[in-house]
């Protein structure tokens, strides 16, 4: 009976983060769905321009910046 008292009650917190991390990704991958079908198309060319140019991909020469 002594035994029962000083035992260590179970630890539930690695289970309640292991939750906590399922439910985060669910629910993030549910708001990034909506955002994304909402956005559409235009965000998705907008973000792939952005790409080149910081790559360096869009190599050709900016005149109107020529011209200033």
């Amino acid at each position: 009976m002594l035994d029962d008292a000083i035992a260590p009650q179970p630890c539930h917190s690695r289970m309640m983060f292991s939750a906590g991390v399922g439910v985060g990704v669910v629910v993030g991958l549910l708001i990034g769905s909506v955002v994304v079908t909402r956005i559409g198309e235009e965000a998705v060319g907008a973000v792939r321009g952005l790409i080149e140019r910081l790559s360096g991909r869009n190599n050709r020469v900016n005149f109107e910046l020529l011209l200033q």
